[in-house]
């Protein structure tokens, strides 16, 4: 079984955002991820199923300091600035375990903001990476429906992939090279992730005229989710792979204004708290 390092997000955006606006309007909070959430901060219910999951080496908090709050786990805080671009923290993160000499072949990376992600969810996309040792860049996808079902109104920005209408996961798994060469990628997609458009997207990869015959069946919606990995490795020179996950968790994070009461129903609800 091989064990991974997880890279965790847990700074703040470089300018505040509606929803943290407006649970903490008094800015006690560094961060997103320091909220109240039914009796813990956010950012301790991800560590909680990291903490469980066995293919989990250590994790790495990044964007907090260790003062910043009493959080529980085996845990490695990395210095970065906490309003930096994700870019610029995926860079130091990785500098920093190779000046422990630690020289990973993969890292995984997730947010703070999922606190519904389940251990059965998290390993679940762990146990296919067991297989995909030498890839660069490896997304967690969940289908539309399973989160609508789960968290109603949850208003993700959703893919239609063939037969798949598909909501960009919290969880990827990303090869040291990846983030050594691909930081106009990488950047990019931050950029285009924000602003939550799948067609920003298709977009940016149609520049590459080597995925444009995949591109195109994306827009005649007659391709499937292997023609998109195609298309996106064709376009970046990478060896990539997508996971379809089933878990509700994973798919929602807390991003816009509402979303904290989606998530805390939700998580009241699979924890079975009163």
């Amino acid at each position: 079984m091989i064990k991974f390092p997880v890279f965790l997000f847990a700074g703040r955006d470089e300018v505040r955002r509606d929803l943290l606006v407006f649970h903490d309007p008094n800015e006690q909070y560094k961060a997103k991820s320091l909220l109240p959430f039914l009796g813990k901060p956010l950012v301790q219910w991800v560590i909680d199923v990291l903490e469980e999951s066995e293919y989990v080496d250590k994790i790495y908090i990044l964007g907090l300091d260790e003062s910043d709050a009493d959080l529980r786990g085996n845990l490695e805080f990395i210095p970065v600035r906490s309003k930096g671009t994700l870019y610029s923290k995926y860079k130091a993160g990785l500098k920093y375990l190779r000046s422990k000499n630690i020289h990973p072949d993969n890292i995984i990376i997730t947010f703070s903001d999922i606190p519904g992600m389940t251990l059965e969810g998290f390993n679940q996309f762990m146990e296919v990476l067991q297989d995909r040792r030498g890839y660069d860049f490896v997304l967690g996808v969940v289908p539309a429906d399973i989160i609508e079902d789960a968290i109603p109104n949850s208003e993700r920005a959703v893919a239609r992939i063939g037969k798949h209408n598909l909501v960009q996961g919290d969880v990827l798994f990303l090869s040291p090279r990846a983030i050594d060469k691909g930081e106009e990628v990488i950047k990019s997609f931050s950029n285009i992730r924000k602003k939550r458009s799948f067609k920003q997207i298709l977009k940016f990869i149609g520049k590459r005229p080597r995925s444009w015959s995949k591109i195109l069946k994306i827009f005649m919606k007659t391709a499937t989710l292997q023609d998109a990995v195609i298309g996106f490795e064709r376009a970046f020179s990478c060896k990539a792979d997508v996971v379809l996950l089933d878990d509700p968790g994973i798919g929602m994070d807390m991003d816009l204004p509402g979303d904290y009461e989606k998530l805390e129903k939700y998580v009241k609800k699979i924890k079975k708290i009163v």
